[in-house]
C-alpha cells in the first residue's frame, strides 16, 4: 500500500514540476494579457491611455522580442513570436 501511495505521489509531483516549468513561460503573456483588459476597461470608461508602444524606441521593441522568441521549454524552442 505504501509502494502505491509512493508511486502516486511521485507522479504527481513529476506533473507539478512540469507545469511550474511552463508557468514561467506563461507568466509573461499572463501579464500581457491583463495590461489589455486594464486598457480596454480604461478606453472604453473615457479615460485617454497612452499606448505603450509609442513610449518606447522600435530598436528596444525589437530587441525585446528577440529575447522573448529565445525562451526555450523543454526539448522544444519557440521560433516567433507574434502579438
Amino acid at each position: 500500500m505504501l509502494e502505491s501511495l509512493k508511486a502516486n505521489i511521485e507522479s504527481e509531483i513529476l506533473k507539478i514540476s512540469r507545469t511550474e516549468q511552463l508557468g514561467g513561460f506563461v507568466e509573461g503573456f499572463a501579464k500581457v494579457h491583463a495590461a489589455a483588459v486594464r486598457k480596454a476597461e480604461l478606453r472604453k470608461a473615457g479615460y485617454a491611455v497612452p499606448d505603450e508602444g509609442s513610449k518606447r524606441d522600435w530598436r528596444q521593441r525589437r530587441k525585446e522580442a528577440r529575447e522573448r522568441v529565445e525562451v526555450t521549454i523543454g526539448v522544444y524552442q519557440l521560433e516567433e513570436l507574434k502579438l
